[in-house]
């Protein structure tokens, strides 16, 4: 991996040891959040609900390096019920280092729920060693298997309150928050002015969002091609090409 900006002709070695090296201040009312999400050309930020088609085995390992920075993985049911979340996992080495800084070995999972409606299948409900925090409001049921493989925490009145879940998380002493989306997560947290990072990939894809009447249809994929990113102060100039057809 090489850096275009700083501008650096030393290659990326070690994506974990550079990520953990990056600074990250937090204080005593909130915790540091950083947001992780990827992106299609034309801003999907999903394919067939899902966001594994814009992901790469580079982007799942910077993933995973942010989960290893984190105290708190932080996301919307939505994404967990798409995604079928379960218990964060990380290699032996990335708990290492987490373990070498003070930390936990994985990170908690803190999942924001409006409704509290799940999937029991869904792998963090069949899992009986791991119970993820569901952040939801005072007005919202929960089910009993719900209650039982969660620990359940309200915060606001119709809908969650974000400033105050900063400083629940600050009271758990969680000192950097991961958020992995979806929209409205992110959404509440640029409402609130609680981004501190933004790491974005923008994959090299373009995807058909346009409604369809049909079903169980596959999104109209066009992979591109990157043919050069210009830079003129603190902007980015792009130029995706089209990938030639195999004959």
């Amino acid at each position: 991996m090489l850096s275009l900006f700083p501008p650096s002709e030393t290659k990326i070695e070690n994506l974990a040891e550079s990520l953990h090296a990056e600074q990250r201040n937090h204080n005593v009312a909130r915790p540091w959040v950083m947001s992780s999400m990827a992106y299609s050309l034309n801003g999907s930020v999903a394919v067939g609900g899902k966001s594994e088609g814009l992901s790469s085995d580079k982007d799942r390992e910077m993933l995973k390096i942010f989960r290893s920075i984190s105290d708190v993985i932080l996301v919307g049911a939505e994404t967990v019920r798409a995604e079928r979340y379960g218990a964060p996992k990380l290699s032996t080495a990335l708990q290492r280092l987490r373990v070498n800084q003070g930390k936990t070995a994985v990170p908690a999972l803190a999942i924001v729920s409006q409704s509290l409606r799940f999937d029991d299948s869904l792998p963090l409900f069949t899992n009986n060693s791991y119970r993820p925090l569901v952040i939801t409001s005072e007005a919202a049921q929960a089910s009993q298997k719900v209650a039982e493989k969660t620990e359940i925490i309200r915060l606001g009145k119709t809908s969650v309150d974000f400033p105050l879940l900063m400083g629940f998380f600050a009271e758990k002493k969680f000192a950097v928050v991961l958020s992995e989306g979806g929209p409205a997560v992110t959404q509440q947290l640029i409402k609130n002015d609680l981004i501190d990072e933004w790491n974005m990939t923008l994959a090299p894809t373009l995807v058909d969002v346009a409604p369809t009447k049909q079903r169980n249809t596959t999104p109209c994929l066009q992979n591109m091609n990157l043919d050069r990113i210009w830079q003129h102060e603190s902007f980015l100039f792009g130029r995706w090409v089209r990938l030639k057809k195999q004959s």
